[in-house]
C-alpha cells in the first residue's frame, strides 16, 4: 500500500502509479485520499508515478515478500518550470555597409 504526498504532506489524488518488474506490471490511480494498493507476486520491483505539476517519481527497488504488506510514503517534488525563451532556428543575418573609400 502506498501513499502519494507532496513536499508539505498534501495528498496527491490526480496520478498515475505503476508497480513493475521485467515479469510484472500494476498500474492504478490513487484513491481520494491519495493512497492506492497494489498486489504484486514476491519478486523485486520499482514504483513509478507521474502526476501533473510534479516530478516524475521513480522509486529505488524494493523486494515484495509472501504474506506481506509494506506502507510506503512517495514524496513527489513539484516541477519547476523555467521561463523559455524562443530562438528561431535559423538567425537573419543584417549585411553591414561596405566600408567608406572615400
Amino acid at each position: 500500500m502506498g501513499t502519494l504526498l507532496d513536499v508539505n504532506d498534501a495528498r496527491i489524488v490526480h496520478a498515475r502509479a505503476r508497480v513493475e518488474n521485467g515479469q510484472f506490471k500494476w498500474v492504478g490511480e490513487p484513491d481520494d485520499a491519495g493512497d492506492f494498493t497494489a498486489e504484486v507476486p514476491i519478486g523485486r520491483y520499482r514504483i513509478y508515478v507521474d502526476a501533473n505539476g510534479f516530478r516524475r517519481f521513480e522509486s529505488p527497488y524494493f523486494n515484495a515478500k509472501e504474506n506481506t504488506t509494506e506502507m510506503v510514503n512517495l514524496h513527489l517534488e513539484e516541477l519547476t518550470i523555467i521561463d523559455r525563451i524562443e530562438v528561431p532556428r535559423k538567425a537573419t543575418v543584417i549585411a553591414e555597409p561596405p566600408p567608406n573609400k572615400s
